[in-house]
């Protein structure tokens, strides 16, 4: 089923404008950064550091995919 549900969402995506779409992936990120750093807070909050550092790359990864070079 999960198979599915990419296929479906890289079918839909195709049909955005490319401007649009790029908002919409910004929006995105933008969120998944967000539940990330709530995440994070809950890891602070149990002191669970394993899992924390594992959230921080994470979110490492995340912040480093909002700002690319184009062109």
């Amino acid at each position: 089923m999960r198979r599915d549900f990419v296929s479906i969402f890289h079918f839909r995506s195709e049909k955005v404008p490319g401007n649009q779409r790029m908002t919409d992936e910004a929006d995105k990120r933008g969120q998944l950064i967000r539940h990330l750093e709530d995440a994070l807070a809950l890891a602070d909050e149990i002191e669970d550091g394993e899992i924390g550092f594992l959230i921080e790359r994470a979110l490492d990864e995340a912040r480093s995919r909002q700002f690319r070079l184009t062109g």
